[in-house]
This record gives structure tokens, C-alpha cells and sequence, in this order.
């Protein structure tokens, strides 16, 4: 997921976060900078005046439903929320983890691909299409592998 934001009197920051891991980059003008010792390890960014703000990102998981970060102790939102329908198609795949591990595998990875669509700037029918077949592969990769360990049992 990439998500652009304008800091104020300062460059264009872009939020790159990893599609199943989560982790959170910050590139400036398209180089990647690197998190500090701080506490909470926060990104300092330098502005054209040549002062520097932190920034951080306090919970990568809300993040992926309403981007937030903070700059210097305010929070701002960067992005847009997740429409009600987009967070159902996002969780749908979610019914899987009664599957056990492998189900909650194919579940979670299905999620993050839908959290990822939703988060493009595609149509609404274009999302609609890709998070329904996204859950329906896992459902279909899930199912399979029951039958092939079933038929393994027998």
C-alpha cells in the first residue's frame, strides 16, 4: 500500500507499507529514510527551512484502515477511511480462520490483498471484482488443500 502526503513548508513523503508484513517505509523525494534510535523510532524529515519534524506511524494496523501519522505530537490523517462496504469486502475472507492454521493463512493473506485493493484508486466495481476474487481463491486454495489432507488420511 502506498499512501502520499504534503508536509507543510517541507517535501512530498510517501508511506510505503508491505502487503502482508505491515512494515511501514518513508521515502523522501523517492530515497527510503531511515527510522532513528528515538523512543518509538521515528523518521526525521527535514523541512525546506531546514528545520526537522518527527514522524511516526503509532499503529501500522489502524493504518491500513484510516492512515494516520504523527508530526511532532499532532496527529493527522493522511488518507481517506475505509468506506463501510470496503471494509466488509476486506474482512470477508476473515471466516476462514475457523479453518484452523492453514485457513487463517489463506484467510490473512486474502485480507491484506483486499485492505491493499481498497486502498487503490481503482473503480468501485474494479474493487468490488478484485476482493471477491481474491476471497473466492482462498476459499478455493483452502478447500483444496482439505481434500488433498483428507484424501492423504484415508
Amino acid at each position: 500500500m502506498e499512501v502520499r502526503y504534503k508536509i507543510e513548508n517541507g517535501p512530498d513523503l510517501v508511506f510505503k507499507t508491505g502487503l502482508l508484513s505491515g512494515a511501514a517505509n518513508l521515502f523522501v523525494n523517492g530515497i527510503k529514510q531511515e527510522r532513528t534510535k528515538e523512543k518509538g523510532k521515528p523518521w526525521k524529515v527535514t523541512l525546506n527551512d531546514g528545520s526537522q519534524k518527527s514522524i511516526l506511524i503509532k499503529n501500522i494496523y489502524s493504518f491500513l484502515y484510516e492512515p494516520k501519522i504523527t508530526i511532532d505530537g499532532k496527529e493527522v490523517t493522511i488518507d481517506r477511511k475505509l468506506a463501510w462496504w470496503e471494509l466488509v469486502l476486506c474482512f470477508a475472507p476473515m471466516i476462514l480462520l475457523i479453518g484452523g492454521a492453514v485457513g487463517a493463512l489463506f484467510g490473512l493473506v486474502s485480507f491484506f490483498i483486499n485492505i491493499h485493493v481498497c486502498r487503490n484508486n481503482y473503480s468501485t466495481i474494479k474493487k468490488i471484482g478484485l476482493t471477491v476474487l481474491s476471497t473466492a481463491a482462498a476459499l478455493f486454495s483452502y478447500f483444496m488443500i482439505a481434500v488433498i489432507i483428507n484424501s492423504l488420511r484415508a
